[in-house]
């Protein structure tokens, strides 16, 4: 169901044909992943069908997207890009740019946060073997693909790694780019 704020007023019901047992929308409200008590991840575009369909506050009716990815059992959004996601599938953690994942990692950390290309994750398996005497290696940062060639590109010349922040934008991979280009 969608609420318009500040007078709670409803504005449109979607309906879904799975039991959701963990539901994440993204930063511009436009997407939401939804992860099923079967571990199937499914999105759904809420503002697809603008135009055509809308109900009467003019909210469109919105569609599952076509992306199922099974054994999922965390998913996070980007919170500064709305099309960025990780998730968690069995001992892998998949970077999605849309609905293209990039080369997965092993990793068995639970999301915890997800902003300037970077996600940080938490070995809960560990803090729960040593509760009284964690250590600081439980949390684990992983930086997306774009960034790591970006700093890749930067070391093969700067016009490169300009081109490929082009292609690929974010204010991070920017701010990489320019200070590099001043050193």
């Amino acid at each position: 169901q969608r609420y318009s704020l500040p007078h709670i007023a409803l504005e449109h019901k979607y309906i879904l044909k799975c039991c959701p047992q963990m539901m994440e929308l993204n930063c511009d409200g436009s997407r939401m992943a939804i992860v099923d008590i079967a571990g199937v991840l499914t999105l759904f575009d809420l503002e697809a069908g603008k135009g055509k369909g809308a109900n009467e506050h003019g909210v469109p009716a919105g569609e599952v997207m076509a992306l199922e990815r099974k054994d999922c059992w965390d998913v996070m959004w980007s919170e500064d890009h709305p099309e960025l996601f990780a998730m968690m599938e069995k001992s892998r953690m998949y970077i999605f740019r849309g609905l293209s994942p990039e080369e997965p990692l092993q990793s068995s950390g639970y999301l915890c946060s997800f902003n300037n290309l970077t996600i940080t994750a938490v070995l809960l398996d560990e803090v729960y073997a040593f509760p009284d005497k964690p250590e600081l290696d439980i949390m684990v940062t992983f930086e997306t693909k774009s960034l790591r060639d970006s700093r890749d590109m930067i070391k093969l010349g700067i016009a490169d790694a300009i081109q490929f922040v082009e292609d690929n934008p974010h204010p991070r991979l920017w701010a990489l780019v320019s200070e590099s280009a001043l050193e």
